[in-house]
C-alpha cells in the first residue's frame, strides 16, 4: 500500500517533523489493520455456519452448559 500525503510546512514547523512522522506511522498502521479486517469480514460471507451440523451441535452443547444459569436469572 502506498499513500501520498502533502503536509504544509507550517504544520511541520509547529509540531516538529518527528511528531508528524510518528503520527503518520501510527495512522498507516491503523489503516492497514482496518483494511485487513475488512478483507477478513468479506471472506466470512463464504461461510454459512447455521447449516453446519458441527456448529449446531456445538451451539446446542454451549446452550446446555449455560441454560440453567440463564433461565434462573430470567425467572427472578
Amino acid at each position: 500500500m502506498q499513500v501520498t500525503v502533502e503536509i504544509e510546512d507550517q504544520v511541520v514547523h509547529s509540531v516538529g517533523i518527528e511528531k508528524v512522522k510518528a503520527y503518520l506511522r501510527e495512522y498507516a498502521a491503523k489503516l492497514e489493520l482496518k483494511v485487513a479486517a475488512q478483507e477478513a469480514l468479506s471472506e466470512l460471507d463464504q461461510f454459512d455456519v447455521t447449516n453446519d451440523p458441527a456448529w449446531q451441535a456445538a451451539r446446542n452443547a454451549a446452550w446446555e452448559d449455560v441454560k440453567d444459569r440463564v433461565l434462573s436469572k430470567i425467572r427472578k
